[in-house]
C-alpha cells in the first residue's frame, strides 16, 4: 500500500511540473501595434489614423526586436520591462494583450497582433 501511495504522489508531482511548464514564453514577446494615445485624461487615439501614424514594435525571446514607424525602422533591445535604443530607454508593461508604454503623463497603449 505504502508503495502505491508513493507512486501516486510521484505521478502527482510529474503532472504539476510538466503543467507549469517551468520557462514558458516571456509575455512580452510578439508584434504590437499602436492603438491608443494619451496626454492625461486625454484620449488622442482617434487621431492615429488620421495622422499615419503606424508605429509597431517587435520584441524577439532573444531580447532583439524592432521599432516601426511610418516606414521608418530602429533596431531595439529591451529586458526587465524596458525598451532600449543608444542609452534611451522606455519602461513598458504588459497586461495580456496589451503593451504600455508611461512616461510623464503619456500613455502609448499597444495591441498584440
Amino acid at each position: 500500500m505504502k508503495k502505491l501511495v508513493a507512486l501516486c504522489l510521484v505521478l502527482v508531482l510529474v503532472v504539476a511540473m510538466v503543467a507549469c511548464g517551468g520557462g514558458g514564453k516571456n509575455p512580452a514577446v510578439g508584434t504590437w501595434k499602436l492603438t491608443g494615445l494619451f496626454e492625461g485624461e486625454e484620449d488622442y487615439s482617434a487621431y492615429l489614423a488620421m495622422l499615419g501614424m503606424d508605429l509597431t514594435i517587435v520584441l524577439n525571446e532573444d531580447g532583439t526586436g524592432t521599432m516601426e514607424m511610418m516606414g521608418e525602422k530602429l533596431d531595439i533591445t529591451w529586458a526587465d520591462g524596458k525598451i532600449m535604443n543608444e542609452g534611451e530607454s522606455l519602461s513598458f508593461s504588459v497586461d495580456g494583450d496589451t503593451l504600455t508604454i508611461a512616461e510623464e503623463g503619456e500613455r502609448m497603449v499597444f495591441t498584440r497582433q
